[in-house]
């Protein structure tokens, strides 16, 4: 069934694995040393224990052991040699890929779970320096067409698409983390803006007067349809539902 390529005998994880039953207990019965020592593999916790990220110290051991039995007893050859030389590559290729996407599961309930405790998950921070360049880039486009109102296209020293992004961002973590709509104001917009040096080196009240006309600027841009395009300038933005999309489409980091 398997070929023995050296002492090292990574195959023999493949007979333990892969072997058909009746073949695989016949190679693993045809001397007393190799069913001793595929017993005490299977006691150490086979191969399961071995795969483990935290592996029984025995289980290694025990398999080393067999590997040297089954090369001692060998050689063994059959149509699945080629099969069996690339398990080990693709065997630890499925471990690297489950474990990567159980870490991925738990990561996405523990998001789900801090965003209903008003959290604000690393998904969602990463999500919204995405959707703050998208909405830099869709302010540009809408002013710059016909029709566009003048809280838009009226812009002297050109930080308008870029301090109306960072307004709509402080505003959406704002969203996250209260418990009453009612306490996202200008000034608690300021605050954050300022706490987090993106007040564009304006004090508060300075700051609060320019968010407050930043906030009727967003309701335009989330309310006016950009030409050729299907829907708002700025779609609406759902915490839950990019947290859906990321679970599922990993974002590249962008500090």
């Amino acid at each position: 069934m398997l070929t023995i390529h050296s002492p090292t005998g990574t195959i023999a994880k493949a007979v333990l694995r892969y072997a058909p039953p009746g073949v695989a207990e016949e190679r693993l019965n045809i001397s007393p040393e190799v069913a001793s020592a595929a017993q005490a593999f299977r006691a150490a916790g086979g191969a399961t224990a071995y795969h483990r990220e935290t592996q029984r110290i025995d289980a290694p051991q025990a398999l080393g052991r067999l590997e040297k039995a089954l090369v001692a007893a060998g050689p063994f050859t059959s149509k699945n040699d080629t099969y069996a030389a690339n398990w080990p590559r693709d065997e630890r290729r499925r471990v690297l890929d489950n474990d990567a996407r159980r870490q991925r599961e738990k990561r996405a309930r523990d998001a789900r779970r801090e965003l209903k405790e008003h959290l604000v998950p690393e998904e969602i921070v990463s999500q919204l320096e995405h959707e703050r360049i998208f909405r830099i880039v869709r302010f540009h486009w809408f002013a710059n067409s016909a029709g566009a109102p003048k809280t838009v296209t009226v812009d002297p020293d050109g930080t308008n698409a870029a301090f109306t992004a960072d307004v709509w961002r402080a505003k959406t973590l704002l969203s996250i983390r209260a418990t009453q709509t009612k306490s996202i104001t200008a000034y608690s917009i300021a605050g954050l803006m300022t706490d987090e040096g993106r007040n564009y080196g304006l004090e508060r009240e300075v700051l609060r007067d320019r968010v407050t006309r930043a906030l009727k600027r967003i309701a335009v841009l989330e309310t006016r349809l950009l030409p050729e395009a299907n829907g708002p300038v700025w779609p609406a933005f759902s915490p839950k539902e990019a947290l859906d999309w990321s679970a599922n489409n990993p974002l590249r980091d962008l500090s």
